[in-house]
Parts: C-alpha cells; sequence; structure tokens
C-alpha cells in the first residue's frame, strides 16, 4: 500500500464497464484498485498484491462469487481480509448467504458511487483498528511471557536463599 493512499482494493466483476468504472471511483478518492475480471485472476490477484479490501461480484463467468470467497477462506489467502459483495442478486436470500459467511457488506448494483466509497473507506477503518489491536494483544502477550519468566526467576533465587538459611 502506498503511504498516501487509503488501501487496496481488489475489484472482482465480469463487467468490464463495472471494473473501470469502481476502479476510477476509487482512484479519485485515493484507493488504489486492482481489477480481476474471473475467479481465477481474483485468486492471482489476491496471492500477488494482498488487497486490504475486495469487492467481489456473485455472478461470474467461472465460478459463483460465494464459493470464490469460501476457496479464498480454505486456502487462507484472506486473512482477515475484508470481503464486500456487490451485486446486481438483490434478493433477500442472496444478501443473507453473503453475509452469513462473513462478508463485512453487500451492495446491490446499481449502486451509487459515493455510497461504495463511503462503505469502503468505514470497512478500511474498521480493518486498520482490528491490525492495531491485534498488534496490541501480541505486544501484551509477549510482555506477560516476559513477566512470567522473571517471576519463576524470582521465585528461583528466592527458593535457592532459603535452601541457604
Amino acid at each position: 500500500m502506498k503511504k498516501d493512499s487509503k488501501g487496496t482494493v481488489l475489484i472482482v466483476d465480469d463487467e468490464p464497464d463495472i471494473l473501470l468504472i469502481l476502479a476510477e471511483i476509487l482512484k479519485r478518492f485515493d484507493f488504489i484498485a486492482i481489477t480481476a475480471k474471473d475467479g481465477a485472476s481474483a485468486i492471482e490477484q489476491v496471492q500477488q498484491h494482498q488487497p486490504d479490501i475486495i469487492v467481489l461480484d456473485v455472478m461470474l463467468p467461472d465460478i459463483d462469487g460465494f464459493q470464490l470467497y469460501e476457496k479464498l477462506k480454505r486456502q487462507r489467502l484472506l486473512s482477515h481480509t475484508p470481503v464486500v459483495f456487490l451485486s446486481a442478486m438483490s434478493d433477500t436470500a442472496h444478501k443473507i448467504r453473503g453475509l452469513d459467511l462473513e462478508a463485512v457488506d453487500y451492495i446491490t448494483k446499481p449502486f451509487q458511487s459515493l455510497e461504495v466509497v463511503m462503505r469502503l473507506e468505514r470497512h478500511m477503518a474498521c480493518r486498520k483498528v482490528r491490525q492495531r489491536l491485534e498488534k496490541m494483544e501480541q505486544a501484551l502477550a509477549e510482555e506477560i511471557a516476559q513477566r512470567q519468566q522473571l517471576e519463576k526467576a524470582l521465585d528461583d533465587l528466592q527458593a535457592k536463599l532459603n535452601e541457604k538459611m
């Protein structure tokens, strides 16, 4: 991710116009936009770029978007990467399925550009907070381990002193 960007967004959609429009909109709002037109190229892009967030169409030519999401999760390529489904499938059943898969959002086509940008900014902010919390948790775990080692060393010293008395 470039220092002055809001993050890298992978857009997966089989409609070239959607890819172009969404990529241009996101670039105007300081995101780095990469694109994929099908599931196979999406997997390659995830491996190559490790995007901060993925916008994923449900209807793709080679694989259903839900299946692609599950495949990415099984292969552990997502690693806490938020996924937003973007689809013309606007019925409740599809929305629920996407959210049940643990996608962070489901946006229906036709979409409002500013709405998409605002949602992605919010999900990106949440991701950054989660990453900071994970780092703090790791640092705290390391500090606890160090203190436990010190306590054990102190207990050992106390035991030796008690033996000598």
